[in-house]
């Protein structure tokens, strides 16, 4: 059966994700989801919080959120 990646099960899903350092805001209320399959970029103009979201993603950096990974993928 082929699956298309809009059809598949996503591998991370992240919701209201808020960041903030002292009174800037880095990130606020960002979804972001990935599925199998699927080639996502992400862009953005400096300082629109790229960096600061590809941290919390790969956890070194922490923020308010609701976020899972799909078990058993890395």
């Amino acid at each position: 059966m082929n699956v298309t990646a809009s059809q598949a099960e996503p591998l991370l899903t992240l919701r209201g994700i808020t960041k903030r350092f002292g009174a800037v805001e880095a990130l606020t209320d960002v979804d972001f989801t990935v599925s199998a399959r699927e080639v996502v970029g992400l862009v953005g103009d400096n300082a629109a919080g790229k960096s600061t979201l590809a941290k919390i993603i790969a956890g070194a950096c922490c923020a308010r959120a609701t976020w899972s990974r799909r078990p058993g993928r890395h």
